[in-house]
């Protein structure tokens, strides 16, 4: 014989803020986050909706209300109909040549063969390359013989003359703001 537990229902004499009020701190944590997203998103997309009913002179900045004026006019232009084309067709053969390529080459990775290592290794360089190249920059600015930067800093005053072959960044209480550490 099973033991049946009975539901007990809500209270209706408590107020439903106070049944709600345990989604207080969730809310309170999301709001930042949901308007900064609204900013960056609904913001760009309103203005872009304004600015296309609007007819904008850029140099004074003047605007007229014009309606679909705009959309009726961009459908009327050869230009945008060939540049929709080549849209497409770009789309289109770029999809069909890079998927499969992609798949076989994500599938023949997979194999055990010889030298995968390397060849997943290369295979990233493409994605790993911006992140060395800003490293190099910003160990270039930061350079104690010739770095744009410790110069622009020393002349400005806001850091003392530094010896030669010296970085300022590479002294971690002098470079905890700095965004590369020596």
């Amino acid at each position: 014989m099973s033991v049946r537990r009975r539901m007990i229902p809500n209270n209706p004499l408590k107020p439903a803020w106070s049944r709600s009020q345990r989604h207080l701190p969730v809310v309170l944590l999301l709001a930042p986050a949901t308007l900064i997203f609204l900013a960056i998103v609904l913001y760009p997309l309103l203005y872009g909706l304004y600015l296309s009913l609007t007819d904008t002179d850029p140099t004074t900045l003047q605007s007229r209300f014009v309606g679909l004026g705009n959309f009726a006019k961009m459908l009327r232009d050869q230009v945008f109909w060939i540049s929709l084309r080549q849209t497409f067709t770009y789309a289109t053969v770029t999809l069909l040549i890079e998927m499969p390529l992609a798949l076989g080459i994500a599938l023949l990775l997979n194999e055990n063969i010889r030298g995968r290592w390397l060849y997943r290794g290369l295979l990233m360089l493409p994605w790993v390359m911006p992140s060395i190249a800003a490293a190099v920059v910003w160990g270039w600015l930061f350079s104690a013989d010739y770095g744009l930067l410790n110069y622009l800093l020393t002349r400005a005053g806001l850091i003392p003359a530094i010896e030669e072959g010296e970085s300022w960044a590479s002294d971690a209480r002098r470079s905890a703001t700095s965004p590369c550490w020596g």
